[in-house]
């Protein structure tokens, strides 16, 4: 058996050659279109391409070729066969090719069943795939996904491709006296065609098959202008991605910048980086982003995943406005969170964050469209050093208070310690928030672990960085990192999460390497250790929140399960844990500033820890224990810091 080719169209060649040549020039045109969207010349295309480097491999075989993001959810399942499916068609259809052109008999005799039976298998797997999602469109309409006519003309134009693909393979197999179990779908197809038009079948195939050509050419040329070509520029967003995504980039020579009098961070679409635009041009459209977003969700105007979209659209376009407020609302740049589910949740590693702090810091350095709290913040941090703006008389009496209490000192040049503590503004500044650091106190000293504390304690710049003054924040980086290369310590050690991202991450991107270490960390070490003996466990039903600085930035969400199982007898879990928790709504200098549309997200997030029927709420971030705290104590939860927690179970 060989393959058949052109089975009563051998006079149509001359339209298959004509079509390609066209196609090809059509779709190479789109690509490099794009492309030079994207990049301002051939050197800077060059610079990217050297960049490639061992983790650009791994990712292209586990998150493009092996689709692994993708098939996290149930719809991700569904996509894989088509996915699949394609590659096969796609691999067979340049076999087929080869045999025509370059190789006669390449597809003969068993390996042309072998043939057959793959393309079979392929077209199969595309076609239920592609039911399977328009029964999902048309019965259950997730709100995410979009609806229109080009979205439809796709699934809909591949449907008719792989059900007329089989169609003329089946009339083929039957015409040419070819087994059933050669083309088994196609034969189907096949009897069933020409029992309905037998008589005029040689019409009907010549019809069919130039419909089917036509089509397919038609789709392939719209690739790069639709959702679609997804399937091309998501293979080089994935290749190209991030080590790290908690690894945010930061603006270079910023000093520089603000001496000429300069903005800085993205006004117009010129001044994305050439891997944004690349992102904005990668985005599938299946809104996993929204589905995850807290603002979103809390009915806030921003949708990670239409804001990408809408800065497709206008790279596309080649739109030149001021994009806040122009292209963007301000409110949906103000509505984010930094919670980093939009960026963990996707497939082809966009990064949607960094765009949102990108437009953040355009609108900052012009001192335009930035909500007043957020402005009074930033202006906090430049007067008094931390972000409520108050004097630092108060705290100064209570660390005094500490050194007299529990002997932990100021720190010194020439002196050794074995951790610098870094309270953070929420501590420093809050009453209540301060017996928390406390209870870390007592536990670290009954160790006997020698504790300093720095008089000179500013703002770490989270907030503010967040919020998108770059300036600023890159100056208290220096200060504090100056500070600290003056003292000798093991660690870092600090109570917020936020703190502990910006010190591991934020300020390595920046030159500055500092040990830092979490709490959480430290705990669960001495109690492994056998260093924390418990006494007593705690008998209420208990729950625990994640914090998203913690978790899904910085993949820390073991340490505090086990340290609840230690000292605790009834912990229960939410429904969002771990990489998939729920934002307390604080974060992004939200707990500074909230955008005042939809319901509020600590609400969300508390009745979540209710409905586990938890007397307590147990947190390990102060920015949460704010935020959570009015809400919970609403629905009758107590709030309580881990470290306190710990800190009781060990009392004798």
């Amino acid at each position: 058996m060989e393959f058949p080719h052109f089975f009563l169209t051998q006079d149509l060649y001359i339209i298959v050659l004509i079509l390609f040549f066209i196609i090809i020039f059509v779709l190479s045109y789109g690509i490099l279109t794009l492309i030079k969207k994207i990049f301002n010349n051939f050197k800077e295309i060059l610079d990217v391409l050297k960049s490639l480097r061992f983790n650009s491999l791994r990712n292209f075989f586990i998150y493009w070729l092996l689709q692994r993001k993708v098939i996290k959810t149930t719809r991700g399942w569904l996509h894989l066969p088509i996915y699949i499916g394609i590659i096969i068609l796609f691999l067979g259809t340049v076999i087929r090719a080869i045999d025509y052109y370059f190789y006669k008999g390449l597809v003969s005799g068993f390996s042309y069943v072998i043939f057959k039976l793959f393309m079979n298998l392929g077209g199969f797997m595309v076609l239920v795939g592609l039911l399977a999602l328009l029964i999902i469109r048309i019965k259950i309409k997730p709100s995410e996904l979009t609806y229109t006519w080009v979205d439809w003309l796709f699934l809909l134009g591949l449907l008719y491709m792989i059900i007329t693909g089989f169609m003329l393979s089946g009339i083929v197999t039957i015409k040419t006296d070819r087994p059933l179990w050669v083309d088994p779908i196609g034969y189907l197809f096949g009897m069933l065609i020409i029992s309905l038009i037998e008589a005029n079948i040689e019409i009907f195939y010549r019809i069919l098959w130039l419909s089917h050509l036509f089509l397919s050419q038609f789709l392939i040329a719209l690739i790069p202008w639709t959702k679609i070509g997804h399937w091309f520029f998501s293979f080089f967003n994935i290749i190209f991605s991030r080590k790290e995504i908690s690894l945010i980039r930061p603006i270079l020579d910023i000093n520089k910048l603000v001496e000429k009098g300069e903005n800085f961070g993205v006004i117009k679409l010129k001044d994305f980086s050439w891997k944004q635009k690349l992102d904005f041009l990668s985005c599938t459209f299946c809104g996993r982003c929204e589905t995850k977003c807290p603002a979103f969700n809390s009915g806030k105007p921003l949708s990670p995943a239409k804001l990408i979209q809408s800065l497709r659209y206008a790279l596309i376009k080649g739109k030149e406005d001021v994009i806040v407020p122009n292209l963007i609302d301000p409110n949906i740049i103000w509505s984010c969170t930094a919670c980093g589910a939009c960026v963990y949740e996707c497939p082809v590693f966009i990064h949607q964050f960094e765009t949102i702090l990108d437009l953040r810091r355009g609108v900052v350095s012009r001192s335009e469209n930035v909500p007043e709290q957020a402005l009074a913040t930033l202006n906090n941090v430049m007067r008094s050093g931390n972000t409520f703006g108050l004097s630092y008389y108060d705290r100064d009496e209570w660390i005094n208070s500490l050194i007299e209490k529990y002997g932990v000192e100021y720190a010194e040049e020439g002196k050794e310690y074995d951790y610098i503590y870094w309270f953070g503004c929420n501590i420093n500044f809050d009453t209540v928030q301060r017996q928390n650091a406390e209870a870390l106190i007592y536990i670290l000293r009954k160790l006997n672990f020698r504790i300093a504390i720095l008089k000179e304690e500013m703002c770490c710049g989270e907030p503010i960085r967040k919020i998108g003054d770059e300036f600023t924040f890159q100056n208290n980086a220096k200060q504090i990192f100056d500070m600290l290369s003056k003292c000798k310590y093991k660690s870092l050690l600090v109570s917020c999460p936020h703190g502990y991202n910006t010190f591991k991450n934020d300020y390595s991107t920046l030159g500055y390497k500092i040990n830092v270490k979490h709490y959480v960390q430290l705990l669960y070490e001495l109690i492994q250790e056998g260093k924390i003996k418990i006494n007593k466990k705690f008998k209420e039903r208990i729950t625990f929140h994640d914090p998203c600085n913690l978790a899904r930035w910085n993949n820390i969400y073991e340490e505090p399960r086990k340290i609840l199982e230690n000292v605790a007898d009834n912990f229960n879990e939410m429904k969002r844990i771990k990489t998939n928790t729920f934002c307390c709504g604080a974060g992004g200098g939200q707990l500074f500033y909230q955008i005042q549309i939809g319901e509020r997200i600590s609400k969300i997030r508390t009745k979540e820890a209710a409905e586990t029927g938890a007397k307590t709420l147990v947190v390990a971030c102060p920015f949460c224990y704010s935020m959570l705290k009015g809400d919970a104590e609403e629905m009758g939860m107590e709030i309580k810091d881990l470290a306190k927690l710990v800190a009781e179970s060990i009392e004798e």
